[in-house]
């Protein structure tokens, strides 16, 4: 791995985005908004849980006054909350940090609705903003604060990958069902192949039958359940036929 390569390979591993966690802002209301608990999950994923691989610390917290606003004769400021971060993530043994800082409208008026808003929770939205702008600036999601996640065609290119890297997954899970379908199937062979009589024969069948009728309604599983069907159903057959002669 040569040195470039090797200082972004933090960035490299969290740049890419999943469409799930953005919403696009509305007709002329800014970008892209990212759903903070997937970045969280990106940087977890990288350098391990929260408070063992990587956390924060608040190093300053404030209330800053802004310009006022005059309403019914009366003058009162608005409020922004700020909060100045620590974030710390381990790196080859070694605690590094970065700072930012994270800012929320606290007290404010709505000239829309022409009445003051307090928010309360202007303390955790600045925690939020300020922990999403440190892992910014590692790489986390970078595709969508570099603004490629506003182009079109980067879009589309990524919505082909996801959907790629979905068909594979349910793939996988269709092959881990088949291989389950395949040991139980075996498994009642061996057991219908053990049986003396009939009736024991007939329980093990109606329970096969039982497990193969649920499974069938899974998705793109009804080929492979008739394919073991067929191969029990013939073991079924072959221990009747011997039950039968065995009682002549």
């Amino acid at each position: 791995m040569n040195e470039s390569n090797k200082n972004l390979a933090i960035w490299d591993r969290g740049e890419k985005s999943d469409g799930k966690a953005l919403k696009r802002g509305q007709a002329g209301g800014g970008g892209t908004s990212i759903n903070s608990y997937a970045m969280f999950k990106v940087a977890t994923d990288i350098f391990g849980p929260v408070g063992a691989g990587w956390g924060y610390t608040i190093i300053e917290e404030r209330s800053d006054q802004g310009a006022p606003i005059i309403v019914d004769d009366v003058t009162t400021r608005q409020l922004t909350h700020t909060i100045r971060l620590g974030l710390w993530y381990k790196l080859d043994g070694e605690i590094h940090t970065i700072e930012h800082y994270g800012h929320t409208p606290q007290l404010y008026y709505s000239r829309k609705n022409k009445y003051w808003i307090f928010d309360e929770e202007a303390p955790k939205k600045s925690l939020t903003d300020a922990i999403k702008k440190c892992l910014s600036m590692l790489g986390v999601y970078g595709d969508v604060y570099l603004g490629m996640t506003e182009d079109v065609g980067y879009m589309a290119e990524k919505q082909i990958e996801e959907r790629i890297g979905k068909a594979e997954t349910v793939s996988e899970k269709r092959e881990r069902k088949i291989a389950e379908l395949v040991t139980y199937v075996d498994a009642h062979i061996d057991l219908a192949r053990a049986c003396t009589g009939m009736s024991s024969l007939g329980g093990v069948m109606r329970k096969v039958a039982t497990k193969l009728d649920g499974l069938a309604l899974l998705p793109d599983m009804a080929a492979p359940v008739e394919t073991h069907r067929t191969r029990i159903g013939r073991v079924f057959s072959e221990m009747k036929n011997t039950i039968e002669k065995d009682k002549k």
